[in-house]
């Protein structure tokens, strides 16, 4: 799945990603990430003006496989429904957004916040099981091994929205920036910074950000 990150979260992004990675590699679930290339989205900050933002994008992978079983997405139980959490495109049968914390590998129904569905890659079945039956089918992924993977992903997807207080580069269309230098030539002549009176820079970009909002 590719995913665009917010250039300003790569650097708190990958250093997240590395210690769940290891931790993952430690549990034998697979997962590969690598850049991809880059784009250009229309922001707002929080005093509304208009600003051009860089993402990065970038490519993730993984799987967790073990003993022919593949784990498919988590299941929270709470008091308002379930939340499933997938990890990959496949569908999660639509039995599981209602039902109850019953784990089908022991057929216990107990208090459980968490239980997990599991796919057979030879037969495509679905199984809910509970924390302590999902060794029975990965072969000793723990529920912690799970817990570790599922957050890649969701580190992946919070990524993709600037975080709280994080600073941000603004880019500027340059077609369009030079169209107002043009302009306040044609009017004003050329005016180096140094030289006496309102440089042109300063003043093309006066008239921009009447236009669009925002500023250096």
């Amino acid at each position: 799945m590719i995913y665009a990150i917010y250039e300003g979260n790569m650097e708190r992004l990958e250093k997240k990603l590395t210690r769940i990675i290891n931790k993952c590699k430690k549990y034998g679930c697979e997962f590969h990430y690598r850049k991809v290339g880059e784009e250009f989205r229309e922001l707002e900050d929080e005093k509304g003006n208009k600003y051009t933002a860089k993402f990065i994008l970038v490519e993730a992978e993984g799987k967790a496989i073990v003993n022919g079983w593949k784990f498919i997405a988590s299941i929270e139980h709470t008091a308002k429904g379930n939340i499933i959490n997938r990890i990959d495109d496949i569908e999660v049968p639509e039995k599981y957004y209602s039902t109850d914390a019953i784990c089908e590998h022991c057929n216990s129904k107990r208090y459980r916040k968490d239980t997990y569905i599991v796919m057979s890659e030879e037969t495509g079945e679905f199984k809910q099981v509970g924390k302590s039956c999902l060794n029975d089918f990965t072969n000793g992924l723990s529920a912690e091994a799970v817990a570790q993977y599922i957050s890649l992903f969701d580190e992946l997807i919070q990524g993709e929205t600037p975080y709280s207080g994080v600073s941000y580069k603004k880019y500027y269309h340059t077609e369009t920036i030079l169209r107002y230098i043009a302009e306040t030539i044609k009017h004003f002549g050329y005016v180096r910074r140094y030289d006496s009176g309102r440089c042109t820079a300063d003043r093309a970009f006066d008239y921009y950000c009447v236009h669009y909002g925002g500023g250096w």
